[in-house]
Parts: C-alpha cells; structure tokens; sequence
C-alpha cells in the first residue's frame, strides 16, 4: 500500500512541495526469514529514492539472519517486533548492504543469542535508532563497519547483558588511515552495557547530547573497557550524562568536551576521563559551563600523554583525596569560575555539620565549597562566581546549625552603598567579596563602618578584614561597580556564601 503526500502551497507561481513516499511492508508470525528478505527486497528495490519503506508487524521466532541491500538514498524504518527464537549463534538477527539508511523507530529487536542485532558493512551506511528496544544477550547491538559509517540514537533503550567484552555499539572505519566512524547519541536515548563490555566503541568521534544517558554498569577487566572509547574526540553537552563501574568512563585517544551541564562519573574504582596517546602528542579536556566530572576513588582525569592541557572554565572537577593533586595528575588549568574539588573520605569522618568545610580541598582561590544538604540528599555545594552546583555523597551532615545561617540577615539588598549583616548567635571571622568571575575584591579596609550598639574594636578596619567581627558588622560598597557579587562569610561554625546586587 502506497500513502502520496503532496503539498500545494497556493500562491502565484509557486511550486508543489512533494514529501517522501511511505511504502508499508508488514510481516507476520507465520513469514519464514527467506520470505521476509525476498518480499522486503523487491519493496525496497522498487521504492525511489524519496520513498520510505516502513517495516511493521511482529515475528518472534526468527531462525536466520535477514539481510538486506539498501541502496544510498533509500530508508528502511523499522516499527516491527522481531526476536530470535535461540539458534542464531555467531550471525546478525538484521545485516543490511549498501549506502542507505536503517532506521529503528519503534517495536523490538532482540535475541539472546545473536552475536549482533543490526549489521552495516556498507561504505557511508547509516544506522538511526529513534525509538523501540535493541537487546542483545551475548553480543553487541549494533555493528556499523565499512568506510565512514554513522551511528545515529536519539531515542529508544540499547542494551546488552555481555559477560564478555562485547559493546553495545560500535562503529569502526575499514581503513584505519581514514578513522573518520562516528556516533552520536542524543534526545531521550539510554545506552546501556549492563555486562563487562564497552557502551560505545568509536574508531573515530563520539558525540552525547541532550537528555541522553551512556552506562557502563560492571566495567570491565580489559586495560581498555569503558563506557565510551574513541580513537578521535569525545563530546559530552547539554545535560547528558556518562557513568561506568571500572577502569574508565571515557577512554579517549583525542580531545574531551564537557559542557552543558553534563555530568562524567567514575563509581568505584574507575577514572572519569582518561586520555591515552603514544609518542609525543598534544591532547585537550575542557570542561564548561556548569558540568560535573566526578570521580569516586580514582582520578578524575589523568593521561599519559607528553602535552596535556586541561581548562576548567566552569562547573567542577571532584574525587576522594587529601589534596588537589588527587583530583587530576597534572596540568590543572583553571579560568574564570571554574572548580577543582577534593574530599579526604580516607580521614574516616562520616558526619559533618552542615556549612563547614572540614576535609575539604578546594582549588582556585576564590571558591568555596562546604557540606550542605539538598532535600534529602547530603553532600558539598560549591560556588565559584556565578558558578553554583551541589554534589551528593554518601555521609551524613548534621544540620543543627542551620536555623543560626538561616537567620543570617544581609541588608538592604539590592544596596546602593552600605550592606549590614547581622547574625545573633555566631561569630563572624572573615568577609570576603568576589564578581561573577570570581575575583576577590577582598580587604575593604576603608569601607568598615562602625556600628553602635556592637562597635567594633580598631583591629577590624583594618587589612584583611577578619578577626573579633561583631555580630552586627556594616560594610560600604558604595565604591563597587552595579551588578551582582557574591560575599563569602566565614563564621566559628562555618561558611556562607550569599548574592549580594549592588545598584
């Protein structure tokens, strides 16, 4: 059956819009494999090249794999459910040739023991998975091989249960000189290698992005399992997320972005970002915006590379460690608002009072980080600028201090020139101040005013502005520039970080 879809758009001289075709093929429980390939074939070599040939129905006992010719410029979308019935062994459920596209749109594909679910070996084929389920018990769901192939998921859930050290999706360049394979995985899609194996395994560049997540969930034994493994760069943007168990969560042999409020996490032993290089090279991390790299008892980047440039430019870098260096090897290169993070969890604390900052590393100056708690969660929150962000750990902060911060009063706010912070019960140490880049405007030894009935003794006007603050303290910062700052207040309970608009 074949739907025509042509749109006039009625205006002098103009044009019909023709959209592609839609040619259904559907295939049913009692359709043998060679059936199936030798009707779906003849659907597809009688299609044009604005046509869509759109598999649907279901077949749960496939025996054979079902291969394919699509030719460049034809698609076939898949909205059928199709699993093998256990017989498969070393072969594909679906290998298609030629140039075209192979898009998963919806329905199933899955098998327990296939070695691969879908199989591309055609120069510059495309693999597109929108929607439906790939799983795969024992191997890899998708297999993209050839010159240039790509690798599209923007949805759906792909998975694989591999005790071995089989990835859920690779996509390798038949000639190595070229290694121009790339995958991109975006929108609402879920990768998933809940065995040994890697998630993705690029021989060229590999792109997460939006809402998509990338898992690892045992890691591996092999000295190269990760959740992603790229020979060219790895990007990693707008609010998607990458974690594995062990070794590595990217293992990358070019450059690494992070932005977008995406998160990298490293559970157990594994290293966030790890960049892997042989001879003399030069390699790039940058890490942006308000992302989170993370670490649990690893590094969280570290390379064995000769030239190694990290820039951390916004969000944060963290791991366990008694010292900055923990968090990455060498090469720190922080810029505007950007955080270096490290927790001493080897001090064997397991509580800690909300708004202190013991066992907390902290790196470049003009951050701060402290334990907090957010709803139910406990752990660090961190400023650095406009930089704000919170992470979660498994420890206890006891709150009982917090109804005094809460009571802290900064006032009037937006100011125009003077500020009055007053805070009953607690002793205030140290104020600093810092712009939305992050620079310490800090001492303002001629901008203390003193303030009856709580004077304050000489020692307080004058540089830095620290010790026997009363706790009614005025500062003037009438001299200040309009915009937003941040005061850091330092107290005998700990810290507090407030936004302070001077008009």
């Amino acid at each position: 059956m074949k739907k025509h879809f042509i749109t006039f758009l009625i205006l002098v001289f103009a044009l019909p819009t023709i959209m592609a075709d839609e040619i259904y093929y559907n295939i049913t429980q009692e359709n043998s494999v060679s059936q199936i390939e030798t009707d779906l074939q003849t659907v597809i070599n009688n299609a044009t090249s604005n046509d869509m040939v759109v598999v649907t129905g279901s077949k749960t006992n496939a025996d054979i794999t079902l291969t394919l010719n699509i030719p460049a410029g034809k698609i076939v979308v898949w909205e059928a459910t199709y699993h093998s019935i256990g017989v498969l062994g070393k072969n594909s459920l679906i290998s298609f040739l030629g140039s075209g596209t192979f898009e998963m749109a919806n329905g199933e594909l899955i098998s327990d023991t296939a070695e691969e679910i879908i199989t591309s070996t055609g120069d510059e084929a495309t693999i597109k998975v929108s929607g439906g389920t790939i799983a795969v018990k024992v191997g890899n769901t998708i297999v993209a091989v050839g010159k240039n192939p790509q690798v599209y998921v923007s949805g759906g859930y792909l998975s694989n249960d591999a005790d071995d050290v089989y990835p859920v999706i690779v996509a390798f360049e038949a000639n190595p000189s070229l290694q121009e394979a790339l995958v991109h995985i975006s929108g609402t899609a879920k990768v998933e290698a809940k065995g040994y194996g890697n998630a993705i395994i690029s021989s060229g560049s590999v792109i997460i992005s939006g809402d998509a997540q990338v898992s690892n969930t045992k890691g591996g034994s092999g000295y190269n399992q990760a959740a992603i493994q790229a020979s060219l760069s790895v990007e990693v943007r707008d609010n998607a997320k990458v974690t594995a168990s062990n070794n590595y969560t990217i293992l990358s042999y070019g450059d690494v972005t992070v932005s977008g409020n995406s998160i990298i996490e490293a559970k157990e032993n594994a290293i966030a970002i790890y960049i892997y290089g042989e001879g003399i090279v030069e390699r790039f991390v940058n890490v942006q915006d308000k992302s989170q790299v993370i670490a649990a008892n690893n590094y969280s980047i570290s390379h064995n590379i000769t030239y190694f440039h990290l820039t951390v430019s916004g969000g944060v870098v963290f791991a366990y460690g008694n010292d900055i260096s923990h968090v990455v090897n060498d090469n720190i290169g922080i810029t505007d608002s950007g955080v270096i993070l490290a927790w001493n969890k080897d001090a064997g604390n397991t509580n800690y009072k909300i708004y202190s900052t013991e066992d907390i590393f902290v790196s470049p100056e003009s951050a701060t980080a402290y334990w907090d708690k957010k709803g139910s969660k406990f752990g660090i929150s961190y400023t650095n600028g406009e930089n704000t962000g919170f992470i979660p750990l498994e420890i206890n902060v006891l709150s009982t201090i917090e109804p005094d911060f809460l009571n802290l009063i900064i006032y009037p706010n937006p100011t125009t020139g003077e500020l009055r912070m007053e805070n009953g019960e607690l002793r205030m140490e140290n104020v600093e101040f810092f712009d939305i880049y992050g620079r310490n405007l800090s001492p303002l030894t001629s901008h203390l005013l003193p303030l009856t009935p709580y004077p304050l003794p000489l020692t307080s006007y004058l540089s830095p502005l620290t010790s026997n603050l009363s706790p009614l303290t005025s500062i003037d910062i009438s001299h200040f520039p309009v915009g937003l700052y941040f005061v850091k207040i330092t107290t005998n309970a700990g810290v507090v970080v407030k936004k302070v608009v001077k008009e």
